[in-house]
């Protein structure tokens, strides 16, 4: 009798450790996890933290149309016209620029980049949030440049803190719309300075 006693025992500190075993592993599997999604979807420094920035934002000059292809170069009205954007006076305070994956993003900054001596870096052109959040994190309290495209530069000026005031019969709208740039809107510079937290809005035109 106390043999059997004595396996039952046994026999229940087993089972006992088994299940401690396990809600301490499901315990701490739970908390990676819970780490897990914190790290991917919730940035540790958010560009809502940063109060001191200066972002120029332009889209693109104008592209070659004559060759067919996904990725076209600058034309040469393009090209000219990114040598003027070098030569405006705020180039010379740029301490790092951005382009998008695409080639006519990447040369119409080139020339700014050689002259002011900036380093140029590559972005995803689908994911504005991701870039905003690079900017609050490694830049803040630079002055930087951004290339992008009709449908990009409106939305990457709004998360810098810009603003579009956009009214209908005379009153303005309460919350933004989406907005794109005209397929001919070439050479407007936005700029999105944050002193403080108070942000100064300018738009520059390159001649």
């Amino acid at each position: 009798m106390g043999l059997i006693r004595a396996s039952m025992s046994k026999w229940f500190q087993r089972i006992l450790v088994l299940v401690l075993s396990f809600s301490i592993a499901s315990c701490v599997h739970n908390r990676h996890l819970t780490n897990d999604i914190t790290q991917n979807n919730t940035p540790a420094f958010s560009i809502a933290d940063c109060d001191n920035y200066t972002v120029y934002l332009v889209r693109h000059l104008q592209k070659d149309l004559s060759v067919k292809s996904s990725d076209p170069d600058l034309s040469s009205v393009g090209h000219q016209n990114a040598q003027l954007l070098s030569k405006m006076p705020f180039i010379e305070s740029v301490q790092a620029g951005f382009h998008s994956q695409f080639k006519r993003t990447k040369r119409t900054l080139t020339p700014s980049a050689k002259f002011g001596q900036f380093p140029l870096t590559e972005y995803d052109a689908r994911n504005g949030q991701a870039l905003a959040d690079l900017v609050a994190q490694q830049y803040c309290g630079q002055t930087l440049i951004i290339s992008g495209h009709s449908n990009t530069i409106p939305d990457l000026v709004q998360k810098f803190g810009g603003k579009f005031d956009v009214s209908y019969a005379g009153m303005l709208l309460d919350k933004q719309p989406h907005i794109s740039l005209s397929e001919q809107d070439y050479g407007s510079v936005f700029m999105v300075k944050n002193i403080n937290g108070r942000i100064n809005q300018q738009v520059f035109t390159i001649k």
